[in-house]
Protein backbone atom coordinates (compact mmCIF):
# COMPACT_ATOMS: atom_id res chain seq x y z
CA UNK A 1 0.00 0.00 0.00
CA UNK A 2 2.62 2.26 1.17
CA UNK A 3 4.07 1.74 -2.56
CA UNK A 4 1.14 2.18 -4.02
CA UNK A 5 1.20 5.49 -2.26
CA UNK A 6 4.40 6.70 -3.10
CA UNK A 7 4.19 5.64 -6.91
CA UNK A 8 0.83 8.38 -7.55
CA UNK A 9 3.11 10.93 -4.91
CA UNK A 10 5.72 10.86 -7.40
CA UNK A 11 4.10 10.43 -10.65
CA UNK A 12 0.24 11.66 -9.82
CA UNK A 13 -0.54 12.76 -13.20
CA UNK A 14 -2.36 9.79 -14.09
CA UNK A 15 -5.44 10.48 -12.05
CA UNK A 16 -7.19 7.30 -13.85
CA UNK A 17 -4.71 5.12 -12.62
CA UNK A 18 -4.76 6.07 -9.22
CA UNK A 19 -8.52 5.77 -9.05
CA UNK A 20 -8.70 2.32 -10.49
CA UNK A 21 -5.83 1.39 -8.10
CA UNK A 22 -8.11 2.82 -5.21
CA UNK A 23 -10.92 1.08 -6.57
CA UNK A 24 -9.25 -2.67 -6.96
CA UNK A 25 -7.99 -2.03 -3.74
CA UNK A 26 -11.88 -1.78 -2.38
CA UNK A 27 -12.43 -4.87 -3.93
CA UNK A 28 -10.34 -6.96 -1.44
CA UNK A 29 -11.16 -9.73 0.74
CA UNK A 30 -12.13 -7.68 3.83
CA UNK A 31 -10.09 -10.32 5.55
CA UNK A 32 -6.67 -8.69 4.03
CA UNK A 33 -5.32 -5.67 5.91
CA UNK A 34 -4.80 -2.14 4.06
CA UNK A 35 -3.97 1.08 5.30
CA UNK A 36 -5.77 2.46 2.65
CA UNK A 37 -4.11 5.67 0.52
CA UNK A 38 -2.26 8.81 2.08
CA UNK A 39 -5.03 11.88 1.58
CA UNK A 40 -2.30 13.92 0.85
CA UNK A 41 -1.09 11.87 -2.28
CA UNK A 42 -4.42 11.88 -3.39
CA UNK A 43 -5.03 15.50 -2.83
CA UNK A 44 -1.62 16.18 -4.68
CA UNK A 45 -3.04 13.75 -7.53
CA UNK A 46 -6.21 16.08 -7.82
CA UNK A 47 -3.86 19.08 -8.13
CA UNK A 48 -1.62 17.93 -10.61
CA UNK A 49 -4.53 16.86 -12.50
CA UNK A 50 -6.08 20.29 -11.95
CA UNK A 51 -3.08 22.03 -13.71
CA UNK A 52 -1.95 19.14 -16.20
CA UNK A 53 -5.22 18.10 -17.20
CA UNK A 54 -5.49 14.69 -19.77
CA UNK A 55 -5.83 15.33 -23.33
CA UNK A 56 -9.08 13.73 -23.45
CA UNK A 57 -12.05 14.77 -21.01
CA UNK A 58 -12.85 12.64 -18.01
CA UNK A 59 -16.49 13.93 -17.94
CA UNK A 60 -19.01 11.98 -20.07
CA UNK A 61 -21.00 14.25 -22.39
CA UNK A 62 -24.54 14.28 -23.29
CA UNK A 63 -24.80 15.80 -26.19
CA UNK A 64 -26.94 18.78 -24.78
CA UNK A 65 -24.45 21.46 -23.47
CA UNK A 66 -27.47 22.84 -20.46
CA UNK A 67 -27.44 18.95 -19.19
CA UNK A 68 -23.59 18.99 -19.26
CA UNK A 69 -23.27 22.29 -17.56
CA UNK A 70 -25.49 20.80 -14.47
CA UNK A 71 -23.93 16.89 -14.28
CA UNK A 72 -20.54 15.99 -12.89
CA UNK A 73 -20.59 12.34 -14.36
CA UNK A 74 -17.67 10.33 -13.58
CA UNK A 75 -16.64 6.89 -15.26
CA UNK A 76 -17.39 5.03 -11.67
CA UNK A 77 -20.60 6.80 -11.48
CA UNK A 78 -24.33 5.58 -11.43
CA UNK A 79 -27.00 7.61 -13.35
CA UNK A 80 -30.67 6.36 -12.75
CA UNK A 81 -32.78 7.96 -15.63
CA UNK A 82 -36.20 7.29 -14.23
CA UNK A 83 -39.58 7.99 -15.34
CA UNK A 84 -42.90 6.40 -16.91
CA UNK A 85 -43.62 4.64 -19.90
CA UNK A 86 -43.16 6.78 -23.08
CA UNK A 87 -41.49 9.73 -21.04
CA UNK A 88 -38.53 9.65 -23.44
CA UNK A 89 -35.77 7.34 -20.97
CA UNK A 90 -34.98 4.95 -24.12
CA UNK A 91 -34.87 8.00 -26.90
CA UNK A 92 -32.13 9.61 -24.20
CA UNK A 93 -30.25 6.90 -23.16
CA UNK A 94 -29.51 5.92 -26.99
CA UNK A 95 -29.21 9.80 -27.71
CA UNK A 96 -26.29 10.25 -24.63
CA UNK A 97 -24.50 6.98 -25.85
CA UNK A 98 -24.65 8.15 -29.74
CA UNK A 99 -23.20 11.91 -28.68
CA UNK A 100 -20.11 10.34 -26.46
CA UNK A 101 -18.91 8.28 -28.95
CA UNK A 102 -19.36 11.42 -31.52
CA UNK A 103 -16.72 12.83 -29.20
CA UNK A 104 -14.61 9.60 -28.66
CA UNK A 105 -15.64 7.98 -25.40
CA UNK A 106 -16.59 4.01 -26.49
CA UNK A 107 -19.55 3.32 -25.09
CA UNK A 108 -21.79 0.39 -24.92
CA UNK A 109 -25.51 -0.11 -24.70
CA UNK A 110 -27.11 -3.17 -23.05
CA UNK A 111 -30.70 -3.31 -24.55
CA UNK A 112 -33.30 -5.74 -22.54
CA UNK A 113 -36.36 -4.56 -23.86
CA UNK A 114 -35.73 -3.69 -27.67
CA UNK A 115 -33.83 -6.12 -30.27
CA UNK A 116 -30.46 -4.45 -31.35
CA UNK A 117 -31.59 -3.76 -34.62
CA UNK A 118 -34.78 -1.93 -33.49
CA UNK A 119 -31.96 0.33 -31.74
CA UNK A 120 -30.21 0.22 -34.60
CA UNK A 121 -32.92 1.65 -36.90
CA UNK A 122 -33.43 4.44 -34.28
CA UNK A 123 -29.54 5.72 -34.23
CA UNK A 124 -30.09 5.79 -38.32
CA UNK A 125 -33.36 7.91 -38.06
CA UNK A 126 -31.68 10.52 -35.32
CA UNK A 127 -28.16 10.30 -37.65
CA UNK A 128 -30.36 11.11 -40.57
CA UNK A 129 -33.12 13.32 -39.22
CA UNK A 130 -35.64 10.83 -40.97
CA UNK A 131 -39.32 9.72 -39.25
CA UNK A 132 -38.50 6.59 -37.27
CA UNK A 133 -41.48 4.76 -38.64
CA UNK A 134 -40.38 5.17 -41.64
CA UNK A 135 -36.97 3.72 -41.17
CA UNK A 136 -38.55 0.50 -39.60
CA UNK A 137 -41.39 0.34 -42.30
CA UNK A 138 -38.91 0.87 -45.08
CA UNK A 139 -36.22 -1.81 -43.18
CA UNK A 140 -39.09 -4.42 -43.35
CA UNK A 141 -40.09 -4.18 -47.08
CA UNK A 142 -43.21 -2.25 -46.17
CA UNK A 143 -44.24 1.07 -47.85
CA UNK A 144 -43.00 4.34 -47.00
CA UNK A 145 -42.70 8.00 -47.26
CA UNK A 146 -38.46 8.58 -46.99
CA UNK A 147 -38.15 9.57 -50.76
CA UNK A 148 -34.71 9.05 -52.51
CA UNK A 149 -33.26 11.72 -50.51
CA UNK A 150 -34.44 9.96 -47.37
CA UNK A 151 -32.77 6.73 -48.10
CA UNK A 152 -29.62 8.83 -49.11
CA UNK A 153 -29.53 10.50 -46.04
CA UNK A 154 -29.64 7.31 -44.16
CA UNK A 155 -27.24 5.72 -46.48
CA UNK A 156 -24.53 8.73 -45.74
CA UNK A 157 -25.51 8.28 -41.57
CA UNK A 158 -24.87 4.41 -41.61
CA UNK A 159 -21.47 5.37 -43.18
CA UNK A 160 -21.10 7.88 -40.02
CA UNK A 161 -22.25 5.41 -37.41
CA UNK A 162 -20.44 3.11 -38.53
CA UNK A 163 -16.65 5.15 -37.36
CA UNK A 164 -18.32 5.69 -33.81
CA UNK A 165 -16.90 3.39 -30.93
CA UNK A 166 -20.10 2.09 -29.87
CA UNK A 167 -21.71 -1.47 -29.39
CA UNK A 168 -25.17 -2.94 -28.64
CA UNK A 169 -25.90 -5.90 -26.83
CA UNK A 170 -29.37 -7.66 -26.51
CA UNK A 171 -28.92 -11.23 -25.38
CA UNK A 172 -28.98 -10.60 -20.93
CA UNK A 173 -30.92 -10.86 -18.74
CA UNK A 174 -29.22 -11.64 -15.42
CA UNK A 175 -27.25 -8.86 -12.91
CA UNK A 176 -23.85 -12.04 -13.81
CA UNK A 177 -24.28 -11.63 -17.20
CA UNK A 178 -24.63 -7.46 -16.92
CA UNK A 179 -21.76 -8.07 -14.72
CA UNK A 180 -19.66 -9.75 -17.32
CA UNK A 181 -20.39 -7.77 -20.15
CA UNK A 182 -19.38 -4.44 -18.46
CA UNK A 183 -16.30 -6.06 -17.19
CA UNK A 184 -15.54 -7.09 -20.79
CA UNK A 185 -16.44 -3.93 -22.46
CA UNK A 186 -14.22 -1.86 -19.61
CA UNK A 187 -11.21 -4.37 -20.80
CA UNK A 188 -11.55 -3.19 -24.26
CA UNK A 189 -11.93 0.74 -23.30
CA UNK A 190 -15.36 1.58 -22.77
CA UNK A 191 -16.53 4.57 -20.73
CA UNK A 192 -19.98 4.23 -20.85
CA UNK A 193 -22.51 1.90 -20.13
CA UNK A 194 -26.24 2.35 -21.05
CA UNK A 195 -28.61 -0.05 -19.30
CA UNK A 196 -32.58 -0.04 -20.65
CA UNK A 197 -34.00 -1.16 -18.81
CA UNK A 198 -33.76 -2.14 -14.59
CA UNK A 199 -36.64 -3.65 -14.08
CA UNK A 200 -36.19 -6.31 -17.18
CA UNK A 201 -33.53 -7.35 -15.81
CA UNK A 202 -34.07 -11.14 -14.17
CA UNK A 203 -32.90 -11.96 -10.58
CA UNK A 204 -32.74 -15.37 -9.39
CA UNK A 205 -34.41 -14.58 -6.02
CA UNK A 206 -37.92 -15.87 -5.23
CA UNK A 207 -37.47 -15.55 -1.76
CA UNK A 208 -37.14 -11.16 -1.58
CA UNK A 209 -39.74 -9.05 -2.76
CA UNK A 210 -39.53 -6.87 -5.90
CA UNK A 211 -38.08 -3.56 -3.78
CA UNK A 212 -35.25 -5.44 -2.25
CA UNK A 213 -34.09 -7.42 -5.75
CA UNK A 214 -34.58 -3.74 -7.47
CA UNK A 215 -32.64 -2.21 -4.65
CA UNK A 216 -29.93 -5.34 -4.94
CA UNK A 217 -29.71 -5.01 -8.44
CA UNK A 218 -28.75 -1.02 -8.53
CA UNK A 219 -26.05 -1.47 -5.88
CA UNK A 220 -24.49 -4.38 -8.01
CA UNK A 221 -24.41 -1.88 -10.67
CA UNK A 222 -22.97 0.84 -8.66
CA UNK A 223 -20.04 -1.63 -7.49
CA UNK A 224 -19.52 -3.26 -11.53
CA UNK A 225 -18.69 1.14 -11.99
CA UNK A 226 -16.58 1.41 -9.75
CA UNK A 227 -14.73 -2.13 -10.13
CA UNK A 228 -14.89 -1.47 -13.89
CA UNK A 229 -14.01 2.85 -14.00
CA UNK A 230 -17.10 2.86 -16.65
CA UNK A 231 -19.93 5.51 -16.07
CA UNK A 232 -23.35 3.49 -16.26
CA UNK A 233 -26.82 5.53 -16.96
CA UNK A 234 -29.38 2.51 -15.56
CA UNK A 235 -32.74 3.29 -17.08
CA UNK A 236 -35.53 2.76 -14.78
CA UNK A 237 -39.41 2.81 -14.55
CA UNK A 238 -41.55 5.11 -12.21
CA UNK A 239 -43.83 3.73 -9.79
CA UNK A 240 -47.49 5.02 -10.75
CA UNK A 241 -47.72 7.54 -8.15
CA UNK A 242 -47.82 10.59 -10.48
CA UNK A 243 -50.35 9.72 -12.53
CA UNK A 244 -52.86 10.21 -9.29
CA UNK A 245 -51.08 14.35 -8.69
CA UNK A 246 -52.59 17.09 -10.19
CA UNK A 247 -48.86 17.74 -11.59
CA UNK A 248 -47.89 14.54 -13.04
CA UNK A 249 -43.87 15.80 -12.62
CA UNK A 250 -42.03 13.31 -10.83
CA UNK A 251 -40.42 13.28 -7.56
CA UNK A 252 -37.73 11.33 -5.70
CA UNK A 253 -40.26 9.50 -3.51
CA UNK A 254 -42.14 7.78 -6.77
CA UNK A 255 -38.63 6.05 -7.34
CA UNK A 256 -38.26 5.41 -3.81
CA UNK A 257 -41.70 3.63 -4.00
CA UNK A 258 -39.52 1.17 -6.62
CA UNK A 259 -36.61 0.02 -4.31
CA UNK A 260 -33.50 1.32 -2.80
CA UNK A 261 -32.65 2.71 -6.45
CA UNK A 262 -31.81 5.86 -5.04
CA UNK A 263 -29.83 4.89 -2.35
CA UNK A 264 -26.94 3.92 -4.81
CA UNK A 265 -27.08 6.28 -7.31
CA UNK A 266 -24.95 9.18 -7.94
CA UNK A 267 -27.37 11.02 -9.52
CA UNK A 268 -31.27 10.29 -10.29
CA UNK A 269 -32.50 12.35 -13.58
CA UNK A 270 -36.81 12.23 -14.25
CA UNK A 271 -37.40 12.16 -17.92
CA UNK A 272 -40.98 14.35 -17.99
CA UNK A 273 -42.51 15.68 -20.97
CA UNK A 274 -45.91 17.35 -20.44
CA UNK A 275 -47.64 17.36 -23.73
CA UNK A 276 -47.97 13.50 -23.19
CA UNK A 277 -50.76 14.24 -21.00
CA UNK A 278 -51.66 17.58 -21.66
CA UNK A 279 -51.92 17.89 -25.33
CA UNK A 280 -52.47 21.50 -26.01
CA UNK A 281 -49.82 22.40 -23.55
CA UNK A 282 -46.91 25.45 -24.14
CA UNK A 283 -44.37 23.02 -23.40
CA UNK A 284 -44.87 20.55 -26.07
CA UNK A 285 -42.19 19.57 -28.01
CA UNK A 286 -40.08 19.83 -24.58
CA UNK A 287 -38.71 17.08 -22.22
CA UNK A 288 -37.77 17.82 -19.09
CA UNK A 289 -34.88 16.82 -17.05
CA UNK A 290 -35.27 16.88 -13.48
CA UNK A 291 -32.01 16.11 -11.82
CA UNK A 292 -33.81 15.41 -8.50
CA UNK A 293 -29.97 13.95 -6.91
CA UNK A 294 -26.73 14.75 -7.39
CA UNK A 295 -23.72 13.81 -5.26
CA UNK A 296 -21.56 15.95 -6.50
CA UNK A 297 -24.11 19.03 -7.73
CA UNK A 298 -26.93 20.57 -7.42
CA UNK A 299 -30.27 19.59 -8.25
CA UNK A 300 -32.00 21.98 -11.02
CA UNK A 301 -34.72 21.18 -14.45
CA UNK A 302 -32.99 21.41 -17.90
CA UNK A 303 -35.15 21.72 -20.86
CA UNK A 304 -34.36 19.98 -24.72
CA UNK A 305 -36.17 20.14 -27.30
CA UNK A 306 -38.14 16.93 -28.59
CA UNK A 307 -38.38 15.23 -31.97
CA UNK A 308 -39.77 11.96 -30.96
CA UNK A 309 -40.31 10.82 -34.62
CA UNK A 310 -36.48 11.44 -35.65
CA UNK A 311 -35.48 10.10 -32.33
CA UNK A 312 -33.52 13.53 -31.54
CA UNK A 313 -33.19 15.85 -28.13
CA UNK A 314 -32.40 19.10 -29.35
CA UNK A 315 -29.88 21.68 -27.09
CA UNK A 316 -31.62 24.84 -26.13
Amino acid sequence: MQTLTRRHAQAPHDFGAALHELTALAGQPIGRPTTGLALGALARTVITQIHHPEPTATLIPTGLPALDAALTVLPCHLVVLAGRPAMGKSLTGLWIALQAAKAGIPGLVISLEMAASELAMRALACEARCDVTGVMRAAHGAPHDLGERGLQRLDAAATRLDALPLHIVDQLQTPEQLEQAIAHAASTGVRLVVVDHLHCIVADDGRSNETVVLGRITAQLKAAARRHGVAIWLLAQLSRAAEYRADHRPVLSDLRQSGEIEAFADTVVMAYRDEYYHPYTPDAGILELIIAKQRHGTVTTVRAGWDGSCQRLVPL
